[in-house]
């Protein structure tokens, strides 16, 4: 199942470079039918259920062979099934711990994924809200937010095509780490806050979680250490 974050404009995909991170399905997809594996399948699940599958987590991961690292946002947890850890890109989702865990959230069943490509050069720039905006085209912009160079956009439509009781409204967000392209997504049922303001923030508080090391150009392969990137893409 693709995560439904990639169906951007093609051309303006392209040009972004975001494109690349669109290749990559998510394996904590199962299928069109049943959706996110730890996911409400249904409204009535969604009003305290506290059956579900329970799913490994950890609050903390590496990608490109452990080059980007990605720490969770506190009370919410990374699906280790999802993770997707390339030689030099990756993706994995993120939901509250309590979801992993099978015991539901009800209408808090916030789920969120993260892309990076690979390391695009010294000219790599990081996209801007309107960059997103026209990427996201033909699909209509509710809100746009600059914070730093993370740009995020409210998109009015296309959330129920993650899991089925997700509002169609849901948050895109992009920036740049170490010469690599990331792309978040923020999914939430019906009635969140989480469709509001409320997931911008949360995506924010992603993005300070990041980090990365630079290190030879195929991995962490090289006898030469891991140097720590300079600089949060928020702050």
């Amino acid at each position: 199942m693709n995560i439904g974050i990639c169906d951007l404009n093609k051309r303006q995909a392209r040009k972004l470079g975001l494109a690349l991170l669109c290749s990559a399905s998510l394996s904590a997809c199962v299928d069109g039918a049943n959706g996110l594996s730890f996911a409400p399948k249904d409204t009535a699940q969604t009003k305290g259920a506290t059956v579900g599958t329970i799913v490994a987590k950890s609050t903390r991961a590496k990608l490109a062979r452990g080059s980007f690292i990605v720490t969770a946002p506190e009370g919410y947890c990374i699906d280790d099934s999802s993770i997707n850890n390339r030689l030099q890109s990756g993706s994995l989702m993120l939901a509250k711990c309590s979801s992993l865990d099978g015991k539901g959230a009800g209408a808090d069943t916030t789920v969120m994924s993260l892309q990076i490509s690979n390391r695009r050069g010294a000219r790599a720039v990081a996209p801007t809200t309107t960059d997103l905006a026209q990427a996201s085209a033909p699909r209509s912009i509710l809100q746009q937010k600059q914070k730093g160079a993370l740009a995020l956009v409210q998109v009015a439509t296309g959330g129920d095509e993650v899991f089925s009781v997700a509002d169609p409204v849901h948050w895109r967000g992009s920036t740049l780490l170490d010469q690599r392209l990331v792309l978040l997504g923020l999914f939430a049922p019906k009635g969140s806050s989480m469709t509001s303001d409320a997931g911008a923030d949360l995506l924010t508080k992603l993005t300070k979680g990041l980090s990365a090391t630079r290190g030879a150009i195929l991995g962490n392969n090289s006898n030469t250490p891991a140097t720590p990137v300079e600089g949060n893409p928020i702050e």
